[in-house]
C-alpha cells in the first residue's frame, strides 16, 4: 500500500477477484500479484468442490474457505 492510499484513509486490500473470459490471463495475473506481495499463491479448483449430491458443494466451500483463512496471508 502506497503512503499516499493510507494518508487518504484507504484500508489495506483483502482480496483481489478477477474474472474474464478465459485466456485473458487471469492465471498470469494472479502470479503476479502473489509475487508482488510475496504471498504464496493457492490455486482452487472450483470444479472440484462441485458434487452432485445435496449440500455437498457448499459444505466443501466452507471447508476450502475455512482451511484458507488458516493460511492467511495467501493469494488463492
Amino acid at each position: 500500500m502506497t503512503p499516499e492510499a493510507a494518508t487518504a484513509g484507504l484500508s489495506q486490500p483483502k482480496g483481489v477477484l478477477l474474472i474474464a473470459p478465459p485466456g485473458s490471463g487471469k492465471s498470469l495475473s494472479a502470479r503476479a500479484i502473489a509475487g508482488a506481495w510475496n504471498f504464496p499463491l493457492i490455486r482452487l479448483g472450483c470444479g472440484r468442490l462441485q458434487r452432485s449430491y445435496v449440500g455437498a458443494p457448499e459444505k466443501n466451500w466452507r471447508t476450502a474457505l475455512g482451511q484458507l483463512s488458516g493460511m492467511t496471508p495467501c493469494a488463492c
